[in-house]
């Protein structure tokens, strides 16, 4: 059985001006949803948000 995943993404150039991307991740890989987030834990809740509530409807 597959299950969504998700992770939080830092770019690869720290003071580039792009922030934190938490994404998560459908069984296949499509990427359910993608959304900036301030600080590491911000985006683990809103993985674990959308973890808890199933699959997120697609963009």
């Amino acid at each position: 059985m597959a299950y969504i995943r998700g992770a939080v993404y830092e770019p690869p150039v720290s003071g580039a001006g792009l922030p934190l991307v938490a994404v998560v991740f459908g069984p296949d890989g499509e990427v359910l949803t993608a959304r900036a987030v301030p600080s590491v834990q911000v985006g683990e809740a809103l993985i674990a948000d959308a973890l808890k509530a199933g699959y997120p409807g697609k963009e």
